[in-house]
């Protein structure tokens, strides 16, 4: 049986503090996101505008595709975050990482058929 569906609901964003060192993220949104847009907030150490919040972010192989992004001013393509897949960012000083939309998970359930499936 299914446990959980999805309310159309839009709520409030979440946010995440991130730590100094690894933190592990994931892109909630049903599309690419190009990275820089993703960490917008975390760029810089929250309220600190001349602090550097991450320096480094690492698709793992798990994902599919291994990469790894240094933070290095206008020398690089910026990649893109895909949905449903994790993240590890490193960040330097702590900071704050906004959502976009988020939609509460509510409990339903809806009983299956008994028997084989054909």
């Amino acid at each position: 049986r299914i446990r959980y569906c999805i309310d159309d609901e839009a709520t409030f964003p979440g946010q995440k503090d991130m730590k100094i060192g690894w933190n592990f993220i994931g892109l909630t949104e049903l599309h690419l996101m190009p990275l820089d847009y993703v960490l917008y907030d975390a760029y810089w150490a929250t309220g600190q505008p001349n602090l550097i919040g991450y320096s480094r972010v690492v698709s793992p192989l798990l994902n599919g595709d291994y990469w790894s992004y240094q933070r290095v001013e206008n020398l690089q393509m910026v990649p893109f975050m895909e949905p449903t897949e994790g993240y590890w960012v490193f960040m330097i000083n702590p900071g704050m990482l906004g959502g976009f939309s988020s939609t509460p998970i509510v409990e339903f359930e809806v009983p299956l058929p008994l028997g084989p499936l054909q």
